[in-house]
C-alpha cells in the first residue's frame, strides 16, 4: 500500500478546534484524529507527521502526542513500526461497518469554512471576514418578499440569472468604466461558486495556474480540486506589481491567472492604476485567462480611491463579484462578467452544479444594487469604527506586532515578531479565540509569521478578542522553545 505523508499544515486544518472540548488533551487529540479518519480526510495508508513536529504545531507536549497515538493504535485506527513512522490502518477494528467517503487528496479542510455555522458562544471567532446584515439589508429582504409575485413565475429556473439582476450588474460595471451587456453576466451562488465554475471549465489536472501569495483560500481550494499546478507571485506593501505577474506568466505559461487587485484578501492592499494599465498592455499578447476577483471592491476605507478594474483596460478578463461581502453572506449571490461566449460556456457548467441560483435572493440583490449608495456609506462608517477598535487594541496590548493599515476590505494582515502563527493559533483557541494562520493563505504553506485579523465584529467584541489574543501571546511566548528565539 502506498503511504503518502500528510502535510503537517493540512493535519492542523483537519483537526480544527480539537482542544476546546473536555477531558485530557491526549484524548481530545485522539478523538479529533479518529474523526478525520472516519470522515475520510485521513485516508488508509496516510503517514502522520513525526511526533515532535505534531507536538510543536499543536503546542502540546510530546508526551501528549505519544499518548494520543497509543490510544488510537488500541482503537485500531493507527499502525506503526520502527523506522517507518505511524500511519492510518487499511482495515480498522473500530467501527468496521462504517463506509468511508474520501475527498480528493488535493483538497484541504479550509479552517475558514469549517467554522461556518459553529455555535460556540464561548469562542470569539476571528476566522471569518463576513458582515452581519444591516437594517437596510433586512428591509430589502422584506420588501422583495412582499413583491414576490414579480419573480414567482414559470418553473423558476434562470440558469444565467434573473434578467433583472443581470441588467443591474451590467449597469454597475458600465458605470465603472467597463461597458457591459446583460449577456456578458452570469449570476452565481456566491463568488466562491464563480471561481469554481471558471476552474472547472478551463483547468485540466497538471495545468499551471498563477496566484498571489498570500491569497483567498477558497480560490486555492477550487484550483486544487481540479488538479492545478499552482505557482505564486508576491503581494507587496503597495499591492501586486505587474512585473512580478508578467515574469510568472512568461515562465509558467499558466492557463489562468487569479488576482485580487482591489482590497486584496487578506492584506487589504490595492494594485494602483499604473500597474493595472501596465499589466493589461503587456497581457494583450499572452494566452492566459485573467480572473479579477472584485468581491471586496465596494468596501474602501475613507479617502481611498478605487482604480478602474483591470477589465477596463484588457479584453477577455473574467471579473468575479459578490453580494456577500458588502451586503450579507447569507444572500449567497455572486456573478461573473466577461465575454459573452465564455459566459455561455460557464452557464453550461453552472447548470451541472445547481441548475440555477434562487430567484428570490436574486431579486433582493437587484433591489440592493438599485439603492446601494446609503447602505454602502453606512457599511464603510461601521467598518471604520471596527478597524479603529482593532488597531487601538493591538497598539495597546500587542505593541510588538506589526501590520500595515489596509486601504479597504475586511481584514488586517498582522505579523508576529517571532514564533509560529500556526502554533500560536492553537494557544489562542484554548483562550477562547479562533484565528487563522498565514499558511492557509498560501498553496505552499508560507507566511507562518502572519495572521489575518478581520474587523467585522462589533467594537466591544473586537476588544475582548484582542484581550484574549494578548493573553494567549503571553502564554505562547513563555514556552521554552519559543522564548529561546525571543530577541533580547
Amino acid at each position: 500500500m502506498s503511504r503518502r505523508s500528510v502535510n503537517p499544515w493540512h493535519l492542523v486544518e483537519m483537526l480544527g478546534d480539537w482542544s476546546t472540548g473536555r477531558g485530557p488533551l491526549y484524548r481530545q487529540l485522539a478523538d479529533a484524529i479518529a474523526r478525520s479518519v472516519d470522515q475520510g480526510d485521513l485516508r488508509p495508508g496516510a503517514r502522520l507527521p513525526a511526533e515532535r513536529t505534531m507536538a510543536s504545531l499543536l503546542t502540546v507536549s510530546r508526551t501528549t502526542v505519544v499518548a494520543a497515538m497509543d490510544l488510537l493504535k488500541t482503537r485500531g485506527y493507527l499502525d506503526s513500526s520502527p523506522g517507518s513512522g505511524t500511519w492510518v490502518r487499511a482495515v480498522r477494528g473500530f467501527n468496521p461497518a462504517g463506509g468511508i467517503v474520501t475527498p480528493a487528496d488535493t483538497v484541504g479542510r479550509n479552517p475558514l469554512f469549517s467554522r461556518l455555522g459553529a455555535a460556540d458562544d464561548s469562542v470569539i471567532d476571528f476566522t471569518a471576514s463576513v458582515l452581519s446584515p444591516s437594517p437596510m439589508v433586512e428591509a430589502a429582504i422584506r420588501s422583495a418578499s412582499r413583491e414576490a409575485g414579480d419573480v414567482v413565475d414559470g418553473p423558476g429556473y434562470h440558469p444565467s440569472g434573473l434578467p433583472a439582476l443581470r441588467e443591474k450588474v451590467a449597469e454597475w460595471f458600465t458605470g465603472r468604466g467597463v461597458p457591459t451587456e446583460a449577456d456578458q453576466v452570469l449570476i452565481t451562488s456566491g463568488g466562491q461558486q464563480a471561481i469554481m465554475l471558471i476552474a472547472a471549465a478551463h483547468i485540466q489536472p497538471g495545468d499551471p495556474v498563477v496566484v498571489e501569495s498570500p491569497t483567498y483560500p477558497g480560490a486555492l481550494d477550487a484550483f486544487r480540486l481540479v488538479g492545478a499546478a499552482i505557482r505564486t507571485v508576491p503581494v507587496g506593501p503597495n499591492g501586486t506589481l505587474a512585473q512580478d505577474v508578467l515574469q510568472a506568466i512568461e515562465a509558467r505559461k499558466p492557463i489562468l491567472t487569479y488576482l485580487i487587485p482591489s482590497f486584496h484578501n487578506p492584506t487589504g492592499t490595492v494594485m494602483d492604476e499604473f500597474e493595472r494599465r501596465r499589466l493589461a498592455r503587456r497581457l494583450q499578447d499572452h494566452p492566459t485567462l485573467v480572473i479579477e476577483d472584485e468581491s471586496l471592491v465596494e468596501l474602501p476605507l475613507d479617502g481611498v480611491e478605487v482604480p478602474k478594474p483591470i477589465a477596463a483596460h484588457l479584453d477577455g478578463v473574467l471579473t468575479v463579484g459578490s453580494a456577500s461581502k458588502p451586503y450579507w453572506g447569507g444572500l449567497r449571490i455572486g456573478w461573473v462578467r466577461g465575454p459573452a461566449d465564455l459566459i455561455r460556456r460557464l452557464t453550461h457548467y453552472k447548470t451541472v452544479f445547481d441548475l440555477a441560483s434562487p430567484v428570490t435572493t436574486q431579486a433582493v440583490v437587484a433591489r440592493l444594487l438599485e439603492g446601494s449608495a446609503p447602505l454602502l456609506v453606512d457599511r464603510r462608517r461601521q467598518l471604520g469604527a471596527q478597524l479603529d477598535a482593532l488597531i487601538t487594541s493591538l497598539e495597546a496590548l500587542l505593541p510588538e506586532w506589526q501590520w500595515a493599515p489596509p486601504q479597504g476590505g475586511l481584514s488586517i494582515w498582522a505579523s508576529l515578531p517571532w514564533g509560529s502563527a500556526s502554533e500560536f493559533a492553537q494557544v489562542a483557541m484554548r483562550n477562547g479565540l479562533a484565528v487563522v494562520a498565514g499558511p492557509f493563505f498560501d498553496p505552499h504553506s508560507q507566511h507562518d509569521r502572519h495572521l489575518r485579523l478581520p474587523f467585522v465584529l462589533p467594537p466591544v467584541t473586537i476588544r475582548r478578542g484582542v484581550e484574549r489574543m494578548a493573553r494567549a501571546w503571553e502564554q505562547y511566548t513563555g514556552r521554552p522553545g519559543v522564548a529561546a528565539h525571543r530577541p533580547a
